[in-house]
């Protein structure tokens, strides 16, 4: 039986136009910074490459606008749960559903009027995307100078906590043993070490100093808790990981490509790992009911834990069942799985990090 499509796309584009306003250029200029406006790029990642990135703009791909703005989705991304006005790049809005896509915020229209598009997209816009960059003068994307994602733990920290939280930044990846390694990172960390963060003239180095300017720099990640006792509590954590855990980190060195395979513990790093694996199972009976982290949704303790994760998993670590499942949430996450694949494809091997030298185990 033919399809009997009873309203074509060019009335839902329609539709989703008189729910949105245009901008220009320069009207996006003055309204970039305010504390009331997000920036949506809603280009392909393609696109990005070959046109150039809107400065500061989060990304959300066209296919997934629906999917990460709707707060029941488990694609949710927080940014869009803010009670602000979204300036979107294009390409058009309201291919899809009108009262969805083109609203951008749900049925119902509850934010009606707050998504805002910038002048020009589709093919007459193509090629213009770093002159339209150039010419809004817009603050520049983050940027997060880190190590090689094989053997980098203080690197993966900020990393996965940018990208859990969507975050837009860009990333320099400086291998641990290049020749010129400490005189590239000495220009914008104190201490020559990675990560690092460059926010325009503003320079972060520690990882969790970097978690701690993201936090106050994009609240609406809510990267601590908001109820005063468990982010207490978080902060402790976080900073014990910071501060400690020497014997488990010397013996126990973060490598993704290494296959899961048991090594001994002296007892000193079998005490790290029975306290991280307390810390773990008591923060997610007390604090957890939210969802399958720490402290119930992903936030900066997540961050700090997740290299031991990965060293649990990769050096075969006993742990409790309640561990365990913490374990598994943080390894399902998408941005978990991209840091990996980058990881496996490295060329770079660091022996005092390969714990079965002069043997290199890769999967």
């Amino acid at each position: 039986m033919p399809q009997q499509i009873t309203v074509h796309v060019h009335a839902l584009v329609e539709a989703a136009e008189r729910e949105i306003e245009t901008l220009s250029a320069n009207e996006a200029v003055a309204l970039h910074g305010g504390d009331g406006v997000v920036f949506v790029d809603l280009r392909d990642i393609r696109e990005l490459n070959r046109e150039g990135r809107v400065p500061g703009a989060f990304h959300c791909p066209r296919g997934m606008l629906e999917f990460w703005v709707d707060p029941e989705s488990k694609y949710h991304k927080p940014v869009f749960a803010q009670d602000k006005r979204f300036v979107c790049r294009r390409p058009a809005l309201g291919a899809r559903h009108p009262d969805r896509a083109a609203d951008g915020l749900g049925a119902g229209r509850p934010h009606r009027r707050r998504i805002r598009r910038l002048e020009s997209g589709g093919r007459a816009g193509r090629g213009a995307g770093r002159d339209q960059a150039e010419h809004l003068k817009l603050p520049m994307t983050l940027r997060l100078i880190i190590g090689n994602k094989n053997y980098s733990s203080w690197s993966f920290r900020p990393w996965i906590a940018m990208k859990v939280a969507g975050i837009a930044f860009d990333e320099e990846v400086i291998s641990l043993n290049a020749p010129d390694f400490k005189d590239r990172v000495t220009k914008v960390s104190g201490t020559g070490k990675v990560p690092a963060l460059i926010d325009g003239d503003v320079q972060v180095w520690e990882s969790l100093a970097i978690l701690e300017y993201l936090a106050e720099k994009f609240p609406q990640a809510r990267l601590w808790p908001s109820d005063p006792a468990a982010r207490a509590r978080a902060r402790a954590i976080a900073a014990e990981m910071h501060a400690g855990f020497v014997p488990l980190r010397r013996e126990l060195p973060m490598n993704f490509w290494r296959p899961a395979k048991p090594r001994a513990l002296t007892p000193q790093a079998q005490a790290n790992a029975r306290r991280i694996d307390g810390m773990w199972t008591d923060c997610r009976n007390r604090f957890g009911a939210g969802g399958a982290f720490l402290f119930g949704r992903f936030g900066a303790a997540d961050a700090m834990y997740a290299p031991v994760v990965s060293r649990f998993h990769t050096y075969g670590v006993e742990v409790s069942p309640a561990a365990r499942g913490y374990m598994d949430a943080l390894q399902a996450l998408p941005a978990w799985a991209q840091w990996r694949a980058a990881a496996l494809k490295e060329p770079w091997v660091l022996a005092e990090d390969e714990v079965d030298w002069p043997t290199v185990l890769r999967v």
